[in-house]
């Protein structure tokens, strides 16, 4: 009996790919068990998989050469968000679910034929439920020099502080922006942005905070490396929440989540209806200096300054500058800068 399955594979969902996002592809093979080439082909066509994005991927043994023989095999490449579910389509029924007549191969073979679907919610479940985690765990860590100071950090807790976050340092200095006294880096996670200010003599003092376990524990091994616990603070905390009550900062940098509606369940990008920003805007007043100033750095490709205004107008802040921001979304990555400061505070020369 010919038989064809769709095998998934060790691989996992993918998420809806909407503008330029970053893509992860699906990879999936089809295998013919005693059926011809031929017969495979028209049953692709039949099954109609042309809403994907099909590329061929160096299959180890071509159908062209193996005509049927166990083991024939194709790879395709999903770029489009889909979810395989167990199906099993036999003879008519196959025919109805695709509301397309049989081609005339197929048709011959269409009560032998079953189109099996693996299962991806199992297949997700193990991948990043417990494999993934497991090679974070064992995975030994990575040190990059910034400023003279060596940061320590894994590449899972890097949200691009490592790249474009280093902007802060040119940016802030071509304002002639002086010495900060005290320096906060909100969303920090390994702060590769705070270490890096503090290296290159843009602060006096850093404090750092992050919601992840993990990016605390790295913030603090870099703290004891470099032999700065008397000059830097590191909170594990949920926004705000969870940081002492005395804390002034003159100045805010922050490279924070930049997406509402991609990257859902990855803290370093998503912000799920901008949860994360509005809180952060309506409880920073009580830690920011009179003359502190706010600098965020956002993603024109998922927001504008228009995105954050009214929030920040609620909050009683209001915005000073901005820089290299667009007034639409763009398609590729775009960063952009924010200075923000309290309504009335009288703004610092550089910030003006």
């Amino acid at each position: 009996m010919g038989r064809l399955v769709v095998d998934a594979g060790a691989t996992s969902e993918v998420e809806h790919c909407s503008q330029a996002c970053d893509q992860r592809p699906v990879f999936f093979s089809l295998k013919g068990d005693g059926l011809a080439k031929d017969d495979i082909d028209q049953l692709l066509a039949f099954v109609s998989f042309d809403r994907f994005s099909r590329r061929k991927q160096s299959p180890s043994e071509p159908l062209d050469q193996t005509h049927g023989r166990p083991g024939n095999s194709i790879g395709f490449q999903l770029t489009q968000s889909e979810t395989f579910r167990n199906v099993q389509l036999e003879g008519e029924e196959f025919s109805r679910s695709t509301g397309a007549a049989s081609p005339p191969k197929v048709r011959r073979h269409a009560a032998c034929l079953q189109l099996l679907v693996l299962p991806m919610g199992v297949l997700h479940t193990i991948e990043h439920g417990f494999v993934r985690p497991a090679l974070r765990r064992i995975r030994p860590a990575k040190r990059i020099v910034l400023g003279g100071i060596t940061v320590e950090y894994k590449s899972e807790l890097d949200g691009g502080g490592i790249e474009f976050g280093q902007d802060f340092i040119p940016f802030l200095r071509s304002r002639g922006m002086p010495k900060q006294p005290r320096l906060f880096e909100w969303c920090a996670g390994p702060a590769f942005i705070g270490f890096s200010m503090l290296g290159h003599g843009l602060c006096e003092t850093l404090c750092l905070a992050d919601i992840n376990p993990a990016a605390v524990n790295r913030c603090r091994k870099t703290v004891k490396l470099n032999h700065l616990e008397d000059r830097v603070s590191v909170y594990e905390s949920n926004n705000l929440r969870s940081i002492p009550k005395s804390e002034r900062w003159n100045l805010v940098v922050s490279n924070p989540p930049h997406f509402i509606d991609q990257y859902k369940g990855d803290i370093r990008a998503h912000d799920p209806d901008w949860s994360i920003h509005r809180e952060f805007f309506s409880t920073i007043h009580p830690y920011l200096a009179d003359d502190g100033v706010i600098v965020l750095q956002e993603n024109n490709r998922g927001s504008t300054v228009e995105t954050f205004r009214e929030m920040i107008d609620a909050a009683g802040l209001k915005i000073v500058f901005t820089h290299g921001d667009h007034k639409e979304l763009t398609r590729e990555s775009v960063f952009y800068f924010i200075g923000i400061v309290k309504k009335g505070a009288e703004i610092p020369a550089w910030a003006r």
